[in-house]
């Protein structure tokens, strides 16, 4: 793609959806307010409050991700970390619900480190400071040892074994148990299409033929596709990521997060929400 087209495809993209751009940003500004908070603020006495300004990290940053890939014209790229947006709101989201669950997320991080200071131990090809890496084990198994009761279950054999995620539940249980089911089904499954190497994927790809069926047509670089369907859910996620913030303490935010939902589900003009239907 030559400059004169991306520069032509950037500007479609920024006059088109300016108006998503703009409740982005307003978004982006909600989120520093928030957290300027004293009530939002790390408590080594409130799990809950250790999670939370990890997750306004990391939601925060991967929506910039998103938002700067498709003024760029990157839409399909984006969709993999919506993606990412989807499933870390969804664990929040579950979270806040249950509350006790808070701690095992916490703790199961000592066994995720654990396995990895174990990789790195096999690792034989590559050079890594063993001794140092044989310590920090020596000190995460100790560390494992006195919480790993609350991660473990009984095969159909009768063997224990350590569950496979924090909550000892898939995504797709979790999205049920918080009525996000259908937004896995939708949006979810068609996003890890895009992840993954996959026909769809491929074929997402693949304009058709030339005039002569000799050669195959592809898209490589910018365009326009998903860049409204990711921008708006992206948002969407966003926005409804503050709203439980925002009931958790009991900001002054309430109406700019629902004047904002609000002009986003006009902007779009969508019937339901955080689903890219119209890209299936």
């Amino acid at each position: 793609m030559n400059k004169i087209k991306r520069i032509s495809v950037q500007l479609i993209i920024f006059l088109k959806y300016r108006k998503l751009f703009k409740i982005f940003k307003k978004t982006k500004r909600l989120l520093g307010k928030i957290h300027r908070k004293q009530k939002v603020a790390y408590d080594e006495s409130n799990d809950f409050s250790k999670i939370l300004i990890f997750f306004v990290a990391k939601i925060g940053t991967t929506t910039e991700a998103i938002h700067l890939l498709c003024k760029k014209g990157f839409g399909k790229d984006a969709l993999v970390l919506l993606r990412t947006v989807f499933e870390s709101f969804a664990n929040f989201k579950y979270m806040h619900e249950n509350k006790k669950e808070v701690q095992k997320f916490l703790l199961y991080e000592l066994y995720e480190k654990k396995r990895m200071c174990r990789s790195l131990l096999d690792l034989e090809t590559i050079p890594v400071n063993k001794q140092k890496i044989t310590k920090q084990m020596t000190q995460l198994e100790c560390e494992w040892r006195k919480v790993k009761h609350n991660f473990e279950y009984q095969d159909k054999k009768g063997k224990k074994q350590i569950m496979n995620s924090w909550s000892g539940k898939n995504l797709a249980s979790i999205c049920d148990k918080i009525g996000m089911k259908e937004e896995y089904d939708m949006l979810y499954r068609y996003a890890s299409l895009y992840t993954h190497p996959t026909t769809s994927n491929a074929l997402a790809y693949i304009l058709g033929v030339t005039p002569n069926k000799k050669n195959i047509k592809l898209e490589i670089g910018m365009s326009q596709k998903l860049v409204k369907q990711v921008l708006s859910s992206t948002t969407e996620y966003f926005l409804l990521f503050l709203q439980i913030i925002n009931e958790e303490y009991n900001l002054e935010f309430k109406d700019d997060i629902k004047l904002l939902l609000e002009n986003l589900k006009k902007t779009t003009k969508k019937h339901k929400t955080h689903a890219t239907t119209e890209s299936l």
